[in-house]
């Protein structure tokens, strides 16, 4: 008689906790939508899978930097007078973006990579890391969005 009634009570006991949630797990509230920055100076906050086109990389020692506007790119670095325009190829990975081209007959490459960055001189942070490989150096710095 035993044995009949074991089915039954294990069926009843799963049919009660399927239809009740546990306690912690009811009340899990929905994630907050984003809000605007408070701080004035910062950049406008952008939709998670929008598509920045326009950044602005830079370094120290020595001072240099790289304006890219879609798939333009203009390096400019301290001590030299011309700006150097250079056209790339966008391609777009998980957590970045790489410019990279040729001029001259020799590659470049512009790594911009969805990371927090220090600048080591002004104590500022930055959204972006960034490496510009052109003329067979290899410069590291730091991106922001531009307008």
């Amino acid at each position: 008689m035993m044995k009949t009634y074991l089915p039954a009570a294990a069926v009843l006991t799963l049919a009660l906790c399927a239809c009740a949630p546990a306690p912690d797990e009811a009340a899990i509230p929905a994630p907050a939508a984003d809000v605007m920055a408070t701080d004035p100076a910062a950049p406008p906050a952008m939709p998670a899978d929008s598509v920045v086109t326009r950044f602005r990389a830079h370094g120290n020692e020595p001072f240099w930097s790289v304006e890219v506007d879609g798939t333009t790119l203009r390096y400019s670095r301290m001590g030299e007078e011309e700006n150097v325009a250079l056209q790339a190829e966008r391609s777009a990975y998980a957590r970045g973006v790489e410019f990279s081209g040729e001029a001259d007959g020799q590659p470049f490459t512009l790594d911009i990579r969805g990371e927090d960055c220090a600048n080591t001189m002004s104590d500022e942070t930055h959204e972006f890391t960034a490496t510009f490989e052109y003329r067979g150096e290899t410069l590291t710095g730091c991106a922001d969005r531009a307008e």
